[in-house]
């Protein structure tokens, strides 16, 4: 059974692995010196998924963006083009993945369709402290707030928050009102997503649709991959 990352390294198992064991991993930015070694060392036993990443393609799925599409985005929406077809009949689905970095990806029944890339809210919210010597924030706090005002913020703390949920709702708006050319379906991901999700909320989603908050993704998606690469390989 698939079991994610952090839960194998708690429990040690990675120290007794079997010889039936195959990882899928998508490791992107920094890894700990603990998860480099591991990763060198059965380096034979990581499946080769990026394989299957042609110039214009994903295995079956077309991909209009160029080869430097990152793995997580591109694992995840080759499983929401794999897993929701009769979803993407009538919606062009927005994967937002909140990290590190907030990536925006859209696919619809042609594929991948591009997306974009923004500040994760850790990161922008840090800039202000690194750059003007700001008080600190933490992403958490934005996703208790995400109420925009009435008027305009009167706290240093709540005018950095309210702009980190005005630069969320701009970039949600700017997708709703001028890409696509029918209904979207946003489904939001990764560690700061819940906050993403009632940004998209409080918008006028009239004729679009809001999946719930799936934490996830990522793994759900290696495991499917895993197990198109086994059946056809091992």
């Amino acid at each position: 059974p698939p079991v994610p990352l952090e839960t194998f390294f708690q429990g040690q198992g990675h120290q007794n692995l079997g010889e039936d064991v195959w990882l899928a991993a998508s490791c992107v930015g920094h890894k700990s010196r603990e998860l480099s070694e591991f990763l060198e060392t059965n380096k034979e036993r990581v499946l080769p998924l990026m394989s299957w990443r042609e110039e214009d393609c994903f295995r079956d799925m077309p991909v209009n963006y160029a080869d430097t599409l990152g793995e997580d985005r591109l694992f995840q929406s080759y499983f929401l083009f794999k897993n929701q077809p009769r979803l993407l009949k009538n919606y062009t689905m927005v994967l937002v993945d909140a990290g590190t970095f907030t990536t925006i990806d859209m696919v619809g029944a042609d594929g991948h369709l591009g997306g974009f890339i923004l500040p994760g809210n850790q990161v922008y919210l840090d800039s202000f402290q690194r750059a003007a010597l700001l008080p600190g924030t933490q992403a958490a706090d934005a996703a208790r707030q995400p109420e925009l005002t009435e008027g305009p913020p009167a706290t240093t703390e709540s005018a950095i928050l309210m702009g980190l949920n005005l630069v969320m709702r701009g970039a949600y708006t700017y997708i709703d009102q001028s890409l696509g050319d029918g209904p979207l379906a946003f489904i939001t991901t990764g560690g700061h997503g819940q906050s993403h999700w009632k940004a998209i909320r409080k918008l006028d989603n009239s004729g679009n649709l809001l999946l719930p908050y799936n934490p996830h993704l990522i793994h759900e998606a290696l495991n499917y991959l895993a197990q198109e690469f086994i059946a056809e390989n091992l």
